[in-house]
């Protein structure tokens, strides 16, 4: 999967779901400008797709709400750099992911 803007772009976003986002692209409209507005929605991405994970819930599949947040492949540094990762481990650890599973203090 990539990540859309209107355009579908060059960066790929490793994560079962589609996620569409008002981005501010560079001419060639395959990749986001390096700028806080974009940084501030690539984090804030992360944060909604670890919401959408908590919300999850299978009672015969434990790791339905983990495989939202984990990623198929390496993260494009693209998001990296926007700090995607970070924030979405942020999240994760925070929220109601596989802790109650794993019995993690």
């Amino acid at each position: 999967m990539s990540l859309f803007s209107f355009f579908p772009t060059e960066v790929l976003f490793p994560y079962p779901v589609v996620c569409h986002a008002t981005l501010e692209l560079e001419t060639n409209r395959k990749h986001p400008q390096d700028s806080s507005v974009n940084k501030f929605i690539i984090e804030e991405t992360a944060t909604l797709l670890a919401r959408v994970a908590e919300c999850q819930s299978n009672d015969t599949d434990l790791w339905c709400k983990a495989r939202i947040v984990a990623r198929t492949r390496d993260i494009d540094p693209l998001m990296v750099r926007f700090g995607f990762r970070e924030r979405l481990l942020s999240e994760a650890r925070d929220r109601n992911i596989i802790r109650r599973y794993l019995k993690v203090p």
